[in-house]
Parts: structure tokens; sequence; C-alpha cells
């Protein structure tokens, strides 16, 4: 089995060889662990789930000499409670060799995270606040026991949409929209119980009326 720092750099590589900023690094590796069924560590978090074991492993492989990071911007935080300070990561040359390794003989997995990026990408390119939006929504819906303990009924498609909307870093619908919209379109991850079809919200009803005011 891969260890995490491996599938950090094939991921890295399956969504071009670059990915602007930490925070959607993140939140693209929590939903590729999620679709391939790989545990890396995530945990509740201010902007979403996070994981110190994919932070670390960032770190590793930039020792390594296979990622590069860039910093972009001020040290300064936007509206949305943001830092827009932005560190990006590129894959190095020193890293081809490697990645070719772990594609010969890891090949079922590679093959797994590549696939996995694809339909991430194909669900919705989104930035990283509304990406963020979508891993929380998701977040909830896979600990949805933990919300359902001491409720009379199960929490709803409608409660969750309002619980996300009152994050601070959250401003307006329109991230909140397109978070719902990638998640119906992303699938495969319904091995989780988490479909976020129209019956999480009531019957026949779909996330976009949800979220609506």
């Amino acid at each position: 089995m891969l260890v995490t720092p491996n599938v950090v750099l094939l991921s890295i590589s399956a969504f071009g060889g670059h990915i602007p900023g930490m925070t959607l690094l993140q939140k693209r590796l929590y939903f590729t662990g999620e679709l391939i069924g790989r545990y890396l560590g995530y945990r509740a978090h201010y902007y979403g789930p996070y994981s110190d074991e994919v932070a670390d492993a960032v770190l590793r492989l930039e020792n390594l000499g296979f990622v590069e990071e860039r910093v972009l911007g001020m040290s300064e935080t936007n509206d949305s409670g943001f830092e827009t300070t932005r560190y990006d990561y590129r894959l190095s040359d020193d890293s081809t060799d490697a990645v070719q390794w772990l594609r010969e003989d890891y090949s079922e997995e590679a093959s797994a995270i590549e696939s996995a990026a694809m339909k991430v990408l194909d669900a919705g390119n989104l930035e990283y606040i509304a990406l963020s939006l979508a891993a929380e929504l998701h977040w909830i819906l896979l600990n949805r026991d933990h919300w359902n303990r001491n409720r009379k009924s199960p929490i709803s498609g409608a409660e969750i949409a309002s619980e996300v909307r009152s994050l601070p870093w959250v401003t307006g619908d329109e991230n909140v929209l397109s978070a719902m919209s990638f998640l119906e379109r992303l699938g495969g991850l319904d091995h989780a119980g988490t479909s976020v079809g129209g019956g999480r919200c009531g019957p026949g009803v779909q996330w976009d009326s949800c979220v609506r005011r």
C-alpha cells in the first residue's frame, strides 16, 4: 500500500503537477481519499476537514526535492477569514522518475488516484472557498450520527445548508450552491452513505432550493 507522501505525490501529479494553495491541496486530497477509500487523517477544522498527515507529507516531499513551494501574496486576511498569502505547490523536475516508478510499481493505486482526480475536476473545478464548503458539507453528512444525537429527527438538507451558511467565512449563497452542485455531480461517495440527492432536503427537493433564503 502506498504511504501518504506517495499518495500526495501522485495526487499532485494527477491534478496537473500544480495545485495553487494549501487549502485547495487539502480539499482536493480530501475528496481524492474519499473516492479511493483511503483514510488520510482528516479531522474537523475551521475551514473544513484538514489533515496534519497530508500537510506533513507535503513537507516531506519538499525536503526530498520532489515538491516546490512558492509564496504568493501578502500576509493579510480577507473578508471571509482566509489568509491572502498563498503557498503554491508544484512538482519539481526531480519528481519525474519517482512518479513514473510509483505508476509502474503501484499501478492499481496510481490509476485509482488519477481516476479520482479526474472525477473531482469533472465535477467542477472549484476554487478553494467553494471546495472548502463542499468538503464541510460532505464532512457533516459523513458524521451525521454525531449531528443527529439527541435530535428527534435526522438533520435535514435545509438544516445542513443553514449550518454551513452560518460559518463566519461564508459570504453569500453562490459558493454554497456551487458546493452542493459539486457534490451532486461528483458521485462515488455513496459508500459512506453520503449521497446528496433530493432526499436529503425532502422528497423530490433539490439542494439548490434548500439553500435559498
